[in-house]
């Protein structure tokens, strides 16, 4: 088995990813990493016995200016989920799970995690409704708590709670 953790921000700012990495190595999968290094600083890089995909780009703190750069990095990560087979996607967060929304639909198909750690622009529309197709299409989806089924589609049942990845029997069970 083969799986990828794609994240866009630096690794380092993603503490749970860490657990992730845990049961995946736990269950000897093989892994990928695609991260977005945006300060470049090189002690910001996973270390991983798997490939680490870094999309390497400083970003400025105008909004305005973050918009190319998220365009470049999915048209990075698509490309290296196009050309590797895995047989499970682990997306934190629902930025770029959106980014991603075409090829997680199609090609990974109920074989991705969306992790949901907050809340981001889900009150707009379009991006709402595309998280609620990401979510039905996943094969778990995971929030940090309670306070999230307040405006996640579906019944409470269709998530499931992480506060401790590595105690929670539901998400090791897909592994």
């Amino acid at each position: 088995m083969k799986a990828c953790i794609v994240t866009y921000d630096e690794y380092l700012n993603i503490p749970y990813i860490k657990d992730y990495e845990k049961l995946l190595s736990k269950n000897n999968v093989l892994y990928d990493i695609v991260f977005w290094n945006r300060t470049g600083d090189e002690n910001n890089l996973p270390r991983i016995h798997g490939n680490v995909y870094t999309f390497q780009h400083y970003v400025k703190q105008s909004k305005l200016s973050k918009v190319l750069p998220f365009f470049q990095w999915r048209m990075f990560t698509k490309r290296i989920l196009q050309l590797k087979s895995y047989d499970c996607i682990i997306v934190c967060t629902t930025v770029p799970a959106v980014l991603l929304f075409d090829i997680l639909t199609k090609k990974y198909k109920e074989r991705y995690v969306l992790d949901i750690r907050d809340f981001t622009y889900e009150s707009v529309g379009l991006y709402r409704c595309i998280v609620k197709r990401l979510i039905a299409h996943s094969g778990l989806t995971t929030i940090s708590s309670k306070g999230f089924l307040e405006w996640l589609p579906f019944s409470e049942e269709r998530y499931v709670i992480m506060h401790n990845l590595m105690n929670d029997p539901v998400v090791e069970s897909v592994y």
